[in-house]
């Protein structure tokens, strides 16, 4: 599945933001834009796990922010209401 893809995708960047050995090269505004790509993979992957019209329900809403919403960094927070939006059109309150 894409959301797999993702996955992993995700855990290598961050393996090689954290190594010491790579921080010069992946350093000020190329981390910054690296740390964008990932967090929009990271939104983009929660999208996908959702069940279809699940945050049509308030119910189904409030346990998807309760759960994803204390996980995640603001970065990550406002990616995951940029491809919402986009997507379908859905408002997250976070």
């Amino acid at each position: 599945m894409i959301s797999d893809v993702l996955s992993g995708a995700g855990i290598q960047i961050d393996e090689y933001l954290n190594k010491e050995s790579f921080a010069d090269a992946y350093s000020g505004t190329l981390r910054e834009a690296i740390l964008d790509v990932r967090n929009r993979m990271q939104a983009l992957r929660v999208y996908l796990d959702m069940p279809p019209g699940a945050l049509a329900k308030p119910e189904e809403r409030e346990k998807f922010e309760a759960h994803w919403m204390k996980h995640l960094t603001a970065a990550e927070v406002t990616a995951i209401k940029e491809v919402f939006a986009k997507v379908d059109g859905t408002k997250v309150n976070a």
